[in-house]
């Protein structure tokens, strides 16, 4: 069942609202596809507290303390537009990042309104005017899509998905719907 916790304030008081409906994870996978998703993965917390590859810090848990799954949307970026010219690669890079926000806000309203508390984390979870040279990571898509299982992570913090071609873009949504993890 869903439960509805913000801030210390509500936590504490443990505020309950039943789901409207039993979602299932076909049910969240057809509805991040229908959104624009082409990769749906789904990772438990203990994933990131079983593995020593990711700080403390940029855990799932310590973002959204209620979290028990993190939902992972992939869209890749096809061999073809790589090919052409760096101002198309620029856009498709940027209509690609706008399409992940989206199919994840929408993901996350889709699940907050059948009782399933959730957030969308951007895909620059960097935030907006942080000087450069002081940017500070709030998350990584990438690690989440590896903890989702259906991808290896290189040296330099790539992920690797060869039936996507190397390039696959994400963009991750938490939520205290205890989901089971892919493999």
């Amino acid at each position: 069942m869903g439960f509805w916790g913000w801030g210390k304030h509500n936590r504490k008081r443990g505020v309950a609202i039943l789901a409207q409906i039993e979602l299932t994870t076909a049910e969240i996978m057809e509805q991040a596809r229908n959104l624009g998703a082409e990769f749906v993965g789904f990772a438990t917390i203990d994933r990131w507290e079983k593995s020593e590859d990711v700080p403390i810090a940029l855990h799932p848990h310590r973002i959204w303390p209620q979290t028990k799954t993190v939902i992972v949307l992939g869209v890749p970026s096809w061999q073809p537009s790589g090919e052409t010219s760096p101002t198309i690669v620029r856009e498709q890079s940027s209509v690609i990042n706008n399409l992940l926000d989206e199919v994840a806000y929408r993901l996350a309203v889709f699940l907050n309104r059948n009782g399933y508390p959730a957030v969308n984390i951007p895909w620059d979870s960097e935030g907006e005017g942080i000087p450069e040279h002081k940017t500070i990571a709030v998350f990584s898509h990438v690690w989440a899509g590896h903890y989702a299982g259906q991808s290896q992570v290189s040296k330099n913090n790539i992920f690797r998905a060869a039936k996507y071609n190397p390039q696959l873009n994400f963009v991750s949504v938490l939520t205290a719907f205890e989901l089971k993890g892919d493999v």
